[in-house]
């Protein structure tokens, strides 16, 4: 039984192409999160990742930022250091909902920032 729900996911990874879309994906979030980082190089320090993948470092701590994005119903978790916040969204992840992501990070960014934003679930800068 085991192995045949094994195969049955393998096959739908193959079937819906989920490791081609992780990697276009993944490049797009990547893309993104470098968009945030040129807008707050002071909180958004450092972007890298595999896939859809993706670890930032972020200043003053990952947890002040995994909180914030919790707050706003984005989940996120703290890497293997305090300044490490690790991005791993599902492999059926669409550009849209990525661009969604983005709008709530820019938001949180922009808070800790004392800068006002529209806190809608949207990048409207894409």
């Amino acid at each position: 039984v085991a192995c045949a729900a094994g195969i049955a996911v393998v096959d739908v990874i193959e079937s819906e192409g989920l490791v081609e879309k992780s990697a276009v994906n993944g490049a797009y979030l990547r893309e993104r999160l470098h968009s945030v980082m040129a807008q707050f190089p002071e909180a958004l320090l450092d972007v890298r990742g595999v896939g859809l993948w993706c670890v930032c470092e972020v200043a003053p701590s990952a947890q002040v930022i995994v909180d914030a994005l919790r707050a706003r119903g984005v989940l996120a978790s703290v890497g293997d250091s305090s300044q490490t916040l690790r991005v791993t969204p599902p492999l059926v992840i669409t550009p849209a909902e990525i661009d969604v992501f983005i709008g709530v990070l820019r938001a949180v960014f922009a808070s800790r920032a004392g800068i006002v934003v529209d806190e809608g679930h949207a990048d409207h800068d894409h």
